[in-house]
């Protein structure tokens, strides 16, 4: 039976969905195996088809960034560090990849040295060179890709091929650069690879699979003869990729065992049949998206902490969750669960986020500020489902007797709908998001990410957290869950890892 986290709400609150189940949509070509994993009961061999429910877009890992890219990027490009192939927040661990060990830091945090493994082979059979990452880390700037912000705090690299080491010499002290350097836009393609996008004949790379193209479709191909310590290797030898955007369609095919997987949310409507009939095939992961309403005390009312804290109150996030077609796991913090810094709040200070909001106590609340029949604005982005959020939060606040107007997509507004999910589980990156919202925030923000202290820094980022929800900066409403659906053919019971940064990982995927 697949397993699903808890998403963080305080002991004893009600939960929104407690068990649920692996989500994929993979359509079984072929059924020819090896036997069995080694030490555990995983069927090696066979061919599947992914179904995903968008385009992954440029396949390129210096480009590589939606989630529909990054999970298909991470089996092909493992990086000089990974991030542990495990469920939880254990999946958020830094573990040696392509290096030996984890880097030598020196100079105060600002030199990083590693020692790649000998005897690496790209897809293609060329050897890894250590002077490949400095190529790939070329290619990441040259491309204007969305990873170049990572490395922005690197002042140099060096690479000696001879002796297979890399240095790494930083502009500041950066506490999560070990993230940046587990990131797939770290992972390393040969010298001769083009500064352009690659991403139609993807580069070679190292990894459990390879990514090809076979008749115009996207295929991945278990590498036989991939071996990494921390790095599992794959269990299915070839896995075809589809694109099914019809959501109904993706269900309906998964559950006739016409696909054997599907990654992306299934239809509202069929949710509390998914769950109950097929748990053991169904997973709901929340994973490093936080969904939130930033709340802008420039002007009034929402310059009135009462204002804001009446807000809070008044949220009620499964409603919200409702909106967002069941895929949100109520929640009262900025920081998700698997992220450091994140403490679980005992009690939350605005009420159980998996009850209704307290209406009476906000209403109470904005008479003290002689807020009623405020104007106040509402914004967020142009998606139908960001929409539809926006105006179920602005009647919230006529309900409470505010004058709330939705604003166009792009407009500044008191009240703006954000989803956090940053390419790397780095505290920080969350926090500099809402930095406009309070200028000391930033600047605490920075210090605590110079702490080489990772104990010390995750309590300082809880501190953090905790000091913007309780003077109400922000409306959490939870975080974002991933889902995957199995077919029956799956062995779901042995061979399924939802992984809280990239999803689904298909290398951990096999056949009954």
């Amino acid at each position: 039976m697949l397993g699903r986290p808890t998403p963080g709400l305080r002991s004893g609150a009600r939960r929104v969905r407690v068990v649920a189940c692996a989500a994929c949509v993979l359509a079984l070509i072929g059924c020819a195996g090896e036997g069995f994993g080694v030490g555990e009961d995983a069927r090696k061999g066979g061919s599947l088809t992914l179904a995903l429910d968008r385009p992954p877009g440029s396949l390129d890992p210096a480009l590589a960034t939606g989630p529909q890219a990054r999970l298909l990027a991470w089996q092909a490009y493992i990086a000089p560090l990974t991030l542990r192939r495990a469920s939880g927040q254990e999946g958020t661990e830094v573990v040696p990849g392509l290096a030996r060990r984890l880097p030598a830091i020196s100079d105060g945090g600002l030199t990083w040295r590693l020692e790649l493994r000998p005897g690496l082979r790209y897809s293609d059979g060329s050897p890894l060179r250590a002077s490949d990452l400095v190529h790939s880390l070329r290619r990441v700037r040259a491309l204007d890709s969305p990873g170049k912000r990572l490395f922005a705090g690197v002042d140099s690299v060096e690479a000696d091929d001879r002796r297979g080491r890399v240095t790494y010499r930083l502009r500041a002290r950066d506490s999560a650069f070990a993230q940046v350097l587990a990131s797939t836009y770290a992972a390393p393609v040969p010298a001769r690879v083009p500064l352009s996008d690659q991403g139609e004949r993807p580069p070679p790379g190292i990894g459990p699979y390879r990514l090809a193209r076979a008749g115009g479709q996207l295929v991945l191909v278990r590498r036989r003869g991939f071996r990494l310590p921390e790095v599992p290797g794959a269990n299915v030898d070839r896995i075809a990729v589809s694109v099914e955007p019809d959501p109904e369609r993706r269900a309906r095919r998964t559950i006739a065992g016409d696909l054997d997987a599907t990654v992306g949310p299934l239809p509202a409507q069929r949710l509390p049949d998914v769950r109950s009939r097929y748990a053991e095939r169904y997973d709901e992961s929340a994973g490093l998206s936080t969904t939130m309403f930033a709340l802008s005390s420039r002007s009034a009312p929402v310059d009135d902490v009462r204002v804001r804290q009446a807000v809070n109150f008044a949220v009620d996030s499964e409603a919200f969750g409702r909106v967002l077609d069941g895929r949100l796991a109520p929640g009262c913090t900025v920081l998700p669960p698997k992220v450091s810094g994140y403490r679980e709040p005992d009690p939350c200070p605005y009420g159980d986020p998996a009850e209704p909001g307290d209406l009476r106590q906000a209403a109470t609340l904005l008479r003290e500020a002689d807020a009623e029949g405020a104007r106040v604005t509402v914004g967020g982005g142009p998606g139908a489902l960001d929409r539809a959020v926006v105006r179920s939060f602005a009647t919230l606040l006529r309900k409470l007797g505010l004058r709330a107007r939705v604003v166009r997509p792009g407009v500044p507004a008191q009240a703006t709908l954000l989803h956090l999910r940053p390419v790397v589980p780095d505290p920080h990156a969350y926090l500099r998001a809402l930095r406009r919202l309070d200028p000391q925030l930033a600047r605490a923000a920075r210090r605590v990410r110079a702490d080489p202290d990772p104990e010390r820094a995750a309590e300082d980022w809880a501190t953090l957290d905790a000091d913007l929800v309780e003077r109400a900066r922000v409306v959490p409403l939870g975080y974002d869950e991933d889902s995957t659906l199995l077919s029956a053919r799956i062995d779901s019971a042995n061979c399924f890892r939802a992984h809280p940064v990239f999803g689904a990982d298909l290398s951990s995927i096999c056949l009954e």
